[in-house]
């Protein structure tokens, strides 16, 4: 008789005779159990044949020991054995070689010792999905490259003891698998696992996800590429200035590669043993804008107080568009024709569109002519010059003999400009197509011009009244006036309780250039020499104009582009030539027509953006407004502007008031 025998790990023999009961399935004094050990013993029972069965503590294992057959004895069959061994508690499949070696040994009449006959099956844990680095990953890896082999992720698998009973696994029961980011830079061998590089970068593994980040940026809008050098690549292998070319001929960029930096950054890396971060390796060459055509003026005029700044402080409006008077076959100015652009190339080797000059397209008026030469102008009449945009003309002027009072009534004027001799006395109204000029005073008068006004005195309106002007206005002083400018406003000494309004700058710089108790709105800035007073009485300026896109505009660019992504789903983005080409010939009528409208489209949407930029070019120049102080700026002082506001609470010298994009909010700062 045989005997089956199992390990049991136990302090006592009550204890493991308990446990062996339990697995046998048998009455506990049917058992025999006897020391193995420090804290094991081995249990065994009576098994109905000549084998001796024992299996591990754990159940992973069976081994047999069987003596040979008694003379006059065969050996066991097979199906003896498979009857032994199931008694004996093993309910798994034995293992086929050990079973066909325990037969044969026994035939052969050999004893048999501790024969490996059955072995179960641990449980085995999820594995998540990995990767096996080739190279150094702390090096970059370049174009067509293998970076690793992809090792899949495996699901938890249940053992199996030899007597059956299946041992579920612990953790997870998948394993993760290892995935891409939305961006790469590699793809997979699908047959092989292996990973390979798409771009020059370094290789990112976190949390199962595998992706390359470049090692490169472009910069202004194409035109440098700024790339980390190394010594090496991942294999080892090292890195030339020639290589590198290749490798960024590879990527596309293939303009202007800077051959001397990048054998600088080399041996530096080397050097250090440090990558050399953000070094320009290929430079594009820039545009060259062309330059507008422009208008030369080449008169000089002493008289006219409409002109450049002199000793006694009255300023220059050439700038502006504003003329002084020149006399008869006087040269005006010359024509200058615009310059023509150069075009760059960005580092992908494209042509980047230089913008041609504009020719000045002046409009001769009244009373101005040119030169054989064609580009010279003079006046054909004594009179006062008008450069308005692209008009230029020479004009009468009106000249009073004194103020405008109950002698000449209210002036209104069909063309020219209105020379004021004296004042404008209050309760009159004066009207000029053109510039006003005052030698004295405006008092609480209803003055309006298309172009200029300049008062060589002061504005004063006690009793109301208003100064408005298609350009600039200028004054020595103003009180308790009321002044719109399309242009600037300019005094030399001060504004006070005032309101002004300039979709230009408010200037007062020439003398003592004061601003206090008034309400300032100034479209492109201002400049003075004192903001608020001592006293600390309330002055209010609004900086900026108010900034919008047209709404129109916007919805019409969306309107376009949808209508193109539907052209480009159904027909594709190739050449309306390849698309005809591949069109079925009952097709191409209707066809044709709706790359028509394509071709529309996208002109439409192109001028639409181009407009758009433009606007928004303008937009950023509008918030670059400021207001400089280069004396004082006292407390009471307010400044309201694209959003925010700011009060002055100390005395402030020599600052700027300005809005800071980044902060969103108007800030105080030094000049």
């Amino acid at each position: 008789m045989g005997r089956t025998i199992i390990h049991i790990d136990s302090d006592n023999e009550q204890a493991a005779r308990k446990i062996a009961a339990e697995r046998f399935r048998l009455s506990p004094d049917s058992i025999h159990i006897e020391p193995a050990g420090q804290d094991v013993f081995a249990a065994s029972v009576k098994l109905p044949g000549p084998l001796t069965v024992r299996m591990d503590k754990d159940l992973l294992e069976a081994r047999v020991d069987a003596s040979p057959p008694e003379p006059g004895m065969r050996a066991p069959s097979r199906a003896e054995i498979m009857n032994i061994l199931a008694a004996a508690g093993i309910k798994i499949p034995p293992k086929q070689v050990s079973l066909e070696t325990l037969m044969q040994r026994l035939a052969q009449g050999e004893a048999v010792q501790n024969l490996l006959i059955a072995e179960g099956r641990p449980p085995q844990r999820s594995r998540d999905g990995n990767i096996t680095p080739q190279g150094d990953w702390s090096f970059p890896v370049v174009p067509g490259d293998d970076i690793g082999v992809i090792v899949p992720a495996e699901d938890a698998q249940p053992g199996m003891l030899v007597t059956g009973t299946a041992m579920p696994p612990q953790g997870p029961a998948m394993g993760e698998p290892l995935e891409f980011t939305e961006k790469p830079f590699c793809r997979i061998d699908k047959n092989s696992y292996t990973v390979r590089s798409e771009t020059y970068g370094m290789v990112q593994f976190v949390k199962n996800l595998l992706s390359i980040k470049p090692a490169f940026t472009v910069q202004e809008n194409g035109l440098a590429l700024v790339a980390d050098i190394f010594a090496q690549d991942n294999e080892g292998r090292p890195f030339t200035a020639a290589r590198y070319r290749d490798i960024f001929a590879m990527l596309d960029f293939v303009e202007g590669f800077d051959e001397h930096a990048v054998d600088q950054a080399i041996a530096s890396a080397k050097e250090t043993g440090a990558a050399q971060r953000m070094s320009t390796v290929c430079r594009g060459r820039k545009p060259v804008h062309g330059i507008d055509g422009w208008f030369e003026m080449l008169y000089q005029d002493e008289r006219s107080a409409v002109g450049s700044q002199s000793k006694d402080g009255s300023i220059d409006f050439r700038e502006r568009g504003v003329v002084r008077s020149v006399k008869q076959n006087e040269l005006i100015g010359i024509l200058h024709p615009p310059v023509p652009g150069t075009p760059g190339r960005d580092i992908f080797g494209r042509i980047v569109p230089a913008s041609d000059g504009r020719p000045f397209d002046l409009v001769c008026e009244e009373n101005v002519a040119v030169l054989e030469d064609g580009k010279t102008y003079y006046a054909t009449l004594e009179g006062m010059v008008f450069l308005h945009g692209n008009q230029l003309n020479v004009t009468d002027v009106y000249k009073t003999k004194g103020d405008v009072n109950l002698t000449t009534g209210n002036l209104s004027l069909e063309k020219g400009s209105l020379y004021v001799s004296g004042s404008i006395l209050t309760g009159f109204n004066v009207y000029s197509p053109a510039n006003v000029y005052v030698e004295e005073v405006v008092e609480s008068a209803n003055v309006k011009a298309e172009g200029s006004v300049e008062v060589k005195g002061g504005i004063i309106m006690d009793g109301g009244g208003q100064v408005r002007a298609g350009q600039n206005i200028s004054a020595l002083f103003m009180k308790n006036a009321n002044v719109v400018a399309d242009g600037n406003v300019i005094v030399k000494h001060e504004i006070s309780t005032s309101e002004a309004r300039a979709d230009g700058k408010v200037i007062a710089m020439a003398g003592r250039g004061k601003v206090f108790g008034s309400q300032i709105h100034c479209g492109e800035g201002m400049e003075v020499q004192e903001l608020g007073n001592e006293a600390g009485v309330e002055t209010i300026v609004h900086l900026g104009r108010q900034l919008q896109l047209d709404p129109a505009l916007i919805a019409r660019k969306k309107e376009l582009t949808s209508l193109l992504d539907k052209i480009y789903d159904k027909l594709g983005s190739d050449s309306p030539k390849a698309i005809m080409q591949r069109t079925r010939p009952d097709l191409r009528e209707s066809v044709k027509k709706i790359l028509q409208t394509r071709i529309q489209a996208a002109k439409e949407l192109a001028e639409i953006t181009n407009a758009i930029r433009e606007e928004r070019a303008r937009q950023r120049r509008d918030t670059q407004a400021q207001i400089k102080v280069h004396k004082l700026a006292y407390p009471g002082v307010i400044i309201h502007g694209y959003g925010s506001r700011l009060d002055i609470t100390e005395a402030t010298a020599a600052c700027r008031i300005y809005f800071d994009q980044s902060e969103n909010m108007l800030v105080i700062g030094t000049l």
